[in-house]
């Protein structure tokens, strides 16, 4: 069986502080998104527990190669994990599976703004 090296690295995009709207959040709590924060989201437990989580649950789909599949999503002020998109393919099988593990994940400890819970955009990379 071959042995599988997950390197997952954290990406923040941008430097802007201003929040963005988006009209698909049905209400006045979910408008605002952040692609900064004072406190940044982050996994139940750290880095650590994040690596870990993703080694536990990978299933490596057959017949895929080695590739990077960079996930663009919301860590809502509620710690939930919504709005998957995928930024960097690595085909079909690939980017299912990422998301997939991502759908998992336990809720997050949210971002916090001048002292507030707030929507962060936040983005990983799996490495497979």
């Amino acid at each position: 069986m071959k042995t599988f090296f997950i390197v997952l690295f954290v990406l923040v995009i941008g430097n802007i502080c201003e929040a963005q709207n988006d009209t698909n959040f049905t209400s006045e709590k979910y408008a605002k998104i952040y692609v900064v924060a004072d406190t940044m989201p982050s996994f139940q437990g750290g880095m650590d527990s994040l690596f870990s989580f993703i080694r536990s649950n990978l299933r490596y789909p057959t017949g895929t190669y080695k590739c990077i599949v960079y996930i663009n999503f919301i860590v809502t002020f509620e710690g939930d994990l919504t709005r998957f998109k995928i930024s960097q393919s690595c085909g079909k099988a690939l980017d299912q599976e990422a998301i997939r593990i991502m759908k998992l994940m336990p809720r997050w400890n949210p971002g916090v703004k001048d002292g507030e819970k707030v929507n962060v955009n936040y983005n990983v990379t799996i490495s497979f």
